[in-house]
């Protein structure tokens, strides 16, 4: 191979080049951070300011994500390709575990098996992607500046001296060869201009998709990563008797604020018996963030209450 066609192998291979490390520097460097102490400190953390392990472990993982994207368009400065390192960070070190821990069987308080919402597990799985990717976005767009900033002058300044120590050992000076014509292209070529319209497009597209789905991501965090995965066993999917009664309470505590709650009453409790019987109570309180509704939207008290019912676990009344 001469050493014109060699020249012309490094001018296809050069564009290539960068994409390529960022991918994989996003990549080991996610995979380094997973399996250091860090990744312990950082979900031990999260748990500390009062989330549950669940909600933890996904946040640790996105962060990473953000992280090793930083890392690989730093240096090889492709956001795109960043973004997929860190995606593919994202699914196997967290995603992979977090379905296989949901295909697992889960028992309601009764002891019933409850069912698991397939369709819902792939949506949620969609959503936890959409997430990985909009963090790595983040991530690798802070990491394109950073390396502008502190990685740019001190290459250029390699590269300038490179330059001097390689022209001042040369014997002859250097001159154009009149067989390839140096020529000056003022604007790009239209198939090169087609092709970054066209990237333009489709990135502008994928992050549109990614904010839509992002955007039902919400009970992921205030509740659970788990929120609607299983749903109720086959035996006490119709529950009667059983209602919700919303009310208000004026506070004094609180400068005579009306605060609203929500009211669990037993399938026993509007029957004619019921009205002679004393009925126990439990005062579920939410956290925060939260309101009055999460212990039933999210901690399904409702459907804890009805199966301990109906398995006799729990009496209606005294």
């Amino acid at each position: 191979m001469n050493r014109k066609a060699r020249g012309v192998d490094m001018q296809r291979l050069s564009p290539v080049v960068p994409g390529i490390a960022s991918l994989l520097l996003a990549l080991l460097s996610g995979v380094l951070l997973f399996n250091t102490t860090f990744r312990g400190d950082l979900t031990n953390t999260i748990i500390s300011a009062g989330l549950d392990p669940l909600r933890a472990a996904l946040i640790t993982a996105l962060v990473l994500a953000a992280i090793a994207a930083l890392t690989g368009a730093a240096i090889g400065r492709r956001k795109a390709a960043a973004m997929v390192g860190a995606g593919t960070f994202f699914c196997t070190s967290y995603l992979v575990d977090f379905i296989h821990l949901e295909l697992q069987p889960a028992y309601d308080p009764g002891g019933h098996l409850e069912r698991l919402n397939g369709n819902m597990l792939i949506q949620t799985g969609c959503v936890m992607v959409a997430l990985a990717l909009l963090a790595a976005f983040i991530g690798s767009a802070i990491g394109v500046a950073l390396g502008e900033v502190l990685l740019d002058p001190p290459f250029q300044l390699l590269q300038l001296t490179w330059r001097r120590l390689t022209r001042s050992s040369r014997v002859h000076p250097i001159q154009s060869s009149p067989t390839i014509p140096l020529k000056e292209t003022p604007g790009q070529h239209p198939s090169q201009a087609k092709k970054v319209t066209l990237g333009s497009w489709l990135g502008a597209i994928t992050m549109v998709l990614l904010l839509i789905l992002a955007s039902s991501s919400s009970d992921l965090f205030v509740f659970s990563p788990d929120i609607g995965l299983h749903t109720l066993p086959l035996p006490l999917i119709h529950h009667k008797g059983s209602t919700i009664v919303q009310d208000e309470v004026v506070s004094p505590a609180l400068g005579g604020q009306r605060k609203a709650f929500l009211v669990y009453l037993p399938p026993s409790y509007n029957t004619p018996s019921g009205k002679t019987k004393h009925y126990p109570t439990l005062y579920l309180l939410h956290g925060s963030p939260g309101n009055y509704r999460d212990w039933f939207t999210g901690g399904k008290a409702d459907q804890s209450a009805d199966t301990l019912i109906a398995s006799a676990r729990y009496p209606n009344s005294s």
